[in-house]
């Protein structure tokens, strides 16, 4: 993880982001290319209660946590090929290992210098879209947008 550069009362104005998908093809896979990111956050859920004996004593489990989806979009490009390794390894193979993996959003200052990275780790595909292809219109890029279901992740709230 990347600590924090400034102090808390200070503002960062973040001017862009960068991917690592770890466990991809040959290794970890920095993305680039990607032009937006965004994560539905945390959602935490109370755990159920039991009562026990006579004197109605209530007595709490754990809550759940529940990570919202990272979705990831942006034009279609030949250096970025870890999104659509992860959607066949998925779809042929099928193991866990082909399955899960860590995604890593290093969010960039100004400068092009890391500002702090967000882990999300034991993530899966949820879907793979590409746009439709169209020749009439030159000027209009092909895009594709990921969404990937995250597990947890071991930093975001500090961040």
């Amino acid at each position: 993880m990347i600590s924090h550069k400034v102090q808390a009362d200070q503002v960062t104005t973040p001017s862009g982001f960068k991917v690592e998908i770890a466990g991809g093809a040959g290794g970890d896979s920095t993305e680039g290319g990607w032009r937006s990111v965004s994560q539905d956050g945390l959602r935490i859920h109370e755990g159920e209660g039991a009562t026990f004996g006579k004197d109605q004593f209530k007595n709490r489990t754990r809550a759940t946590c529940e990570w919202g989806p990272l979705t990831l979009s942006g034009a279609v490009t030949a250096d970025r090929t870890a999104s659509i390794t992860w959607f066949k390894e998925m779809v042929e193979k099928g193991k866990d290992a082909d399955c899960y993996k860590d995604v890593t959003i290093t969010i960039l200052g100004p400068d092009g210098s890391d500002l702090y990275a967000i882990n999300f780790l034991e993530c899966f595909l949820i879907s793979y879209t590409m746009g439709a292809l169209n020749a009439d219109d030159e000027n209009e890029e092909l895009r594709e947008t990921i969404e990937i279901c995250v597990g947890y992740s071991d930093n975001m709230l500090n961040a």
